[in-house]
């Protein structure tokens, strides 16, 4: 699956740590400078630049270069396959880079208030208004954690602000967070395949979600 497409992601530091504010996903050959998914997840997990060392490296950061890709990047590529979708632009509610998401959210609460790490910020959001293609593919996958409450809502708001609220949006959807839509990688591999049943079926039957 990955030898179909290249994968390029754009990272910044910020003192010692690394975020992610963009990550691009194109199929080989595939020369259409609009993209026909646009993803919308938690944060960069175990994503790194792939040909460079980013303790030593300068000139690598600020722009996009190879990235690598980790479980939940590989969920992303299952539905472009399954989908025969072209190219994905993926941005997150929050841009750090953390591996396990119990420390993200401690990080939440303490250090990262030190930042501003979320492209759907006031000042930020300027990067994404022209970045999707409104007529592609949107999946809002980015957690159920009330932790994430402040940072999905504003989330939504952009996005209906930028694209409206009539633009293709599915998501597997939480009975009562209203802001929670279930993360593309669930603790158990017959979960990680449920969601990705739930969202061919969503894609499937055009059932869309507010």
């Amino acid at each position: 699956m990955l030898e179909n497409f290249d994968i390029l992601g754009y990272f910044y530091k910020q003192d010692n740590h690394v975020f992610r504010r963009f990550l691009e996903i194109k199929r080989k050959n595939f020369n259409d400078s609009e993209n026909d998914l646009s993803v919308i997840m938690m944060n960069p997990g175990k994503s790194f630049l792939k040909y460079y060392d980013e303790n030593n490296s300068t000139d690598s950061f600020n722009k996009f270069v190879e990235a690598t890709t980790d479980k939940t990047i590989k969920q992303i590529l299952r539905i472009m396959e399954i989908k025969k979708l072209n190219y994905a632009k993926i941005v997150n509610l929050s841009d750090i880079r953390v591996t396990n998401s119990t420390i993200f959210y401690k990080m939440l609460k303490t250090e990262l208030k030190n930042y501003d790490h979320s492209i759907f910020s006031e000042r930020n959001r300027e990067y994404i208004k022209n970045y999707f293609n409104p007529a592609s593919l949107f999946i809002l996958a980015w957690g159920t954690n009330k932790i994430l409450q402040d940072l999905s809502k504003n989330a939504i708001e952009v996005i209906n602000e930028y694209w409206g609220k009539d633009i293709r949006k599915i998501g597997i959807k939480h009975p009562v967070n209203k802001y929670g839509y279930y993360h593309p990688l669930p603790r158990t591999d017959e979960g990680q395949k449920q969601w990705i049943d739930d969202i061919i079926k969503m894609i499937d039957n055009n059932i869309l979600t507010v």
